[in-house]
């Protein structure tokens, strides 16, 4: 478990986190979300393109994006069309890329 969470809001929202938890205000396409019972989460593809983003460990994104496939929580055809999307930031772009390779 990592020692701080991290989550995107929306750029209202305005409540205070609790220690631990790092806020990320964004506005993110219905495509990149998921409705649960009084929430939304975001997918399991933008769950991906956001920790490649980030400086997470490359031993986690792989492990990540392993299992993501393995249980068929993405498709690798999906994932290599969002890599083509101009809107990919290309640090994540890359990172996925040599990941895939990897597999």
């Amino acid at each position: 478990m990592p020692a701080r969470l991290h989550m995107i809001v929306a750029p209202n929202f305005r409540k205070k986190p609790p220690p631990g938890l790092i806020l990320h205000t964004a506005v993110l396409p219905a495509s990149d979300l998921q409705q649960r019972t009084a929430y939304q989460v975001t997918t399991p593809l933008r769950t991906l393109l956001d920790i490649a983003g980030s400086p997470t460990s490359p031993e986690h994104l792989h492990s990540g994006l392993s299992e993501a496939l393995e249980r068929g929580l993405i498709r690798r055809r999906r994932l290599e069309e969002r890599l083509l999307d101009p809107s990919t930031p290309p640090q994540a772009r890359k990172r996925l890329l040599v990941a895939l390779e990897a597999l």
